[in-house]
């Protein structure tokens, strides 16, 4: 058994073949410690913020800047981490009902790892409506979701066939509601581009919010992919995973010249996949792509409803 705090360490199995008439075997055993030492776990209780009552059904994870996500051992109220990498990690926890929870800076080396953390949850708004615009047989097979930028999932509700959602939990912030089939794909990992807003706005939640109706009317967006590459040999990741090292900005206007959607720093997506869809109202856009030091770069793209458009920019 390891000793409290620690990680276990990986075991080799050692076979060897034995005389029938042996009295005694020798074994010589290699250590396998890591280099740096063993490193520590450590845990955290998760409760609601008002009631104090521990909250038994959640998920946690940690994550980085890079992306990676890892896993925790749950019991009821209790995550534990084993062993993860050192770095500087963000900790995010879920739970149905209540807004989503993130602590940035936690800091973990092979010495160090934090107290027991205490984690208190707050109940978010209810976001609720109907959703208008698919048929019957859509609605009977639909998820209504909050995407949030920079996430690659977001607070969601199955869509009763009256075309009724309720999702509890949101937190304050800005969302961009969405409809999809759950008998495929997910729209971020390859299945068939959402049904969106017909008025393209994103909502709006206030931090003071408890009962937000949304009613709206859902058309099939389209699909634009942004892949960035270099002319020259230098480094390049043929997508918009390099944007950490290049700041810009990416901005998407309408035939009307309206601002859609923009970025700055980093393309859209989240940190586990940096090259996600853009997911847009049919119609005519244009792409422009502002680089310090370079002229900027423009592109007119076409968007069908359930189809998908590819824009590159190649940076000299």
């Amino acid at each position: 058994m390891p000793a409290p705090g620690f990680s276990t360490v990986p075991y080799e199995v050692v076979r060897e073949n034995v005389p029938s008439d042996a009295a005694a075997i020798e074994l010589k055993l290699v250590s396998r410690i890591p280099k740096g030492g063993l490193r520590r776990a450590f845990e955290g209780t998760v409760r609601d913020a008002k009631t104090d009552r521990p909250v038994r059904n959640f998920r946690a994870f940690l994550g980085d800047a890079d992306g990676p996500n890892y896993a925790t051992r749950v019991s009821p109220a209790t995550f534990r981490f084993e062993a993860p990498p050192s770095g500087t990690w963000t900790l995010h926890v879920r739970a149905e009902g209540y807004a989503w929870f993130e602590r940035a800076g936690i800091e973990i080396d092979a010495d160090r790892v934090p107290a027991v953390l205490d984690v208190a949850l707050e109940r978010g708004a209810t976001v609720h409506g109907v959703v208008r615009g698919l048929s019957e047989a859509d609605l009977s097979h639909s998820i209504f979701e909050l995407h949030v930028e920079g996430e690659h999932e977001g607070p969601r509700s199955q869509v009763k066939r009256d075309g009724a959602y309720l999702v509890r939990g949101v937190g304050p912030g800005p969302y961009f509601p969405f409809v999809y089939d759950n008998r495929g794909n997910p729209p971020f990992e390859g299945g068939l581009p959402p049904w969106i807003p017909d008025d393209g706005h994103p909502l709006d939640v206030a931090a003071s919010a408890a009962d937000v109706p949304l009613d709206v009317h859902f058309v099939r967006a389209g699909r634009l992919l942004v892949h960035i590459g270099w002319k020259s040999e230098a480094p390049r990741s043929g997508t918009a995973g390099d944007s950490a090292q290049t700041p810009r900005v990416l901005e998407i206007r309408d035939a009307n010249s309206a601002l859609v959607r923009q970025w700055r720093g980093a393309l859209p997506g989240s940190p586990l996949r940096p090259d996600a869809p853009i997911f847009l109202l049919p119609g005519r856009y244009s792409v422009r792509l502002t680089v310090p030091g370079r002229e900027p770069f423009e592109r007119e793209v076409a968007i069908n409803s359930g189809g998908t458009a590819a824009v590159t920019f190649e940076l000299p």
